[in-house]
């Protein structure tokens, strides 16, 4: 009986096929292949918003979510002063508590500044927009 350690390593009688790597170009290589040279495009000061608690409830004009729309209907209870909790919020769009949770994920990436803070006697979390607190 032999164990693992005593075994002999399994060669293979084919050799194996490898993927060649490509690098990607740099600007000094650019100009020898078909391939353009990757962007130098740095951030300025203008390209980078600043966020403070007046501007940050309301993002930049056409980011907001049709009226209506489940969407829009989140965003209004977010903005009323008492907030929303989870399960309110899947009770009104019919979404599950995941999707959900992504939806708020989705309104902050437009810009909205929905903050979840812990209701009082440890109860669920209240999803709210941060300058429309009361």
């Amino acid at each position: 009986m032999t164990t693992k350690a005593q075994s002999k390593p399994v060669r293979r009688k084919t050799p194996v096929a490898r993927k060649t790597i490509t690098r990607r170009p740099t600007a000094e290589t650019a100009g020898e292949g078909k391939i353009p040279a990757p962007s130098k495009r740095k951030a300025t000061e203008t390209s980078v918003a600043k966020v403070t608690p007046a501007s940050a409830a309301e993002p930049a004009s056409g980011t907001r979510p049709t009226p209506g729309s489940k969407l829009g209907m989140v965003l209004a209870l977010l903005e009323k002063p008492q907030g929303a909790s989870l399960a309110k919020l899947v009770e009104v769009t019919g979404w599950l508590p995941h999707t959900t949770r992504a939806a708020l994920t989705g309104l902050r990436k437009r810009g909205f500044a929905v903050v979840s803070e812990k209701a009082e006697g440890g109860g669920a979390s209240v999803y709210r927009l941060y300058g429309k607190v009361a």
